[in-house]
């Protein structure tokens, strides 16, 4: 529906604007967005949750990672070889920053 949309768009909006999210779509003021197919969904979850339209530190720890086979490294050889797949700053403490949840975790 027509309010669907603008809700998502809604959504998309407030992800681009905390940066907290990097889309393939534009808006014509040129600012990242999600798609629609993303949005709508995840507005409807939070708003469900009571969460706010942001992503937390565990969505990037958990879900923000290359696919790998750790052919049964520890976590302390794993931990170096740990690749994200969009970084804030692309630098190795931001790396290090979200590996070692991501070991604890998985």
């Amino acid at each position: 529906t027509n309010a669907d949309s603008a809700d998502a768009t809604g959504a998309c909006q407030v992800a681009a604007d905390n940066g907290s999210a990097s889309g393939t779509d534009e808006v014509s003021t040129g600012r990242p967005q999600l798609p629609v197919q993303l949005a709508t969904p995840w507005r409807q979850v939070s708003a469900l949750l009571g969460m706010p339209l942001v992503l937390c530190v565990t969505d990037s720890d958990i879900y923000n990672h290359a696919p790998y086979d750790d052919g049964g490294l520890s976590s302390a050889e794993w931990v170096p070889r740990f690749t994200q797949l969009v970084s804030m700053t692309g630098t190795r403490s931001e790396r290090g920053f979200h590996a070692v949840p991501h070991a604890i975790n998985r």
